[in-house]
């Protein structure tokens, strides 16, 4: 494993934990076998039908806010 030696010391609680409760490593861990592309491509869709601008109800940091027409959008 190649770790900077300055970075041990935040390894150390992992390696502790991981030596006490070895499981905990595999949690989180999905078989592939039990996920179907059908269901994944859904979540993702729908995720992403969700997601906005990062800026998204911050008029002031967009470049044209929906509705800002004109001399509004100007002195924007």
């Amino acid at each position: 494993m190649n770790v900077n030696v300055s970075d041990l010391t935040l390894l150390q609680p992992a390696i502790f934990l991981a030596i006490e409760f070895p499981k905990h490593i595999e949690r989180g861990i999905v078989d592939e076998s039990t996920l179907s592309s059908k269901a994944v491509e859904k979540e993702v869709d729908e995720v992403e039908a969700t997601r906005e601008n990062a800026c998204s109800g911050l008029a002031m940091w967009e470049c044209q806010p929906n509705g800002m027409e004109g001399i509004t959008l100007f002195t924007h």
